[in-house]
């Protein structure tokens, strides 16, 4: 092999070198800020959706019942929501729910320092949405979403939605924001 031969062997072996450095910085990289490839090709991670809870304000006494009744039926309208939009498969099932209500009966989920976690990992999920909305009046209402790592911990996403009138039209207008902004990749506010 002639030393014009063996010094371009050198080159490619530095260039190749240098390439796969910055390819593995670029991954290192994308790691550090939280990116993470999706399942296999066409399969969702899963998700557990844990059921609405209420905070703030509890307004007239008579709407106690309507609240309750308002937050399992929206709490059904953001799983379905979640499955159809094909962004996670959303585990679901008469035993998982009977878990989520017996822990909740007891403490607030989004306040439990890891029940939530538990409750994933329990029920076979990588990830765990905690929904929550915190009420100021009938007229100013926050929704706030959290969507943690049940492995880790780590918080992947957290969304607070301001609305307006505590009515199901409104708490399903912001559950079609948070998919909306799911699917463009916002994960902060």
């Amino acid at each position: 092999m002639g030393a014009k031969m063996v010094g371009r062997c050198n080159l490619t072996a530095a260039r190749l070198g240098i390439q796969t450095s910055l390819i593995f910085g670029v991954l290192l990289l994308a790691a550090a800020l939280g990116w993470a490839p999706k399942a296999a090709a066409g399969e969702a991670e899963t998700l557990l959706v844990l059921d609405y809870e209420f905070d703030g304000d509890p307004g007239d006494a008579t709407m106690l019942a309507e609240r309750k009744l308002r937050m399992a039926r929206m709490s059904d309208v953001l799983r379905t929501a979640l499955e159809r939009a094909g962004l996670y498969r959303v585990i679901d099932s008469p035993a998982v729910r009977a878990d989520i209500a017996r822990v909740s009966a007891t403490q607030y989920l989004h306040r439990c320092n890891g029940c939530e976690l538990d409750l994933a990992r329990a029920a076979g999920a990588r990830y765990v949405l905690i929904p929550w909305v915190f009420r100021m009046s009938q007229l100013v209402v926050t929704m706030h979403f959290e969507v943690k790592d049940a492995s880790t911990g780590q918080l992947v996403m957290k969304r607070a939605l301001d609305f307006r009138n505590d009515a199901d039209a409104s708490w399903e207008r912001e559950i079609k924001f948070l998919i909306r902004d799911m699917r463009e990749g916002k994960r902060w506010n």
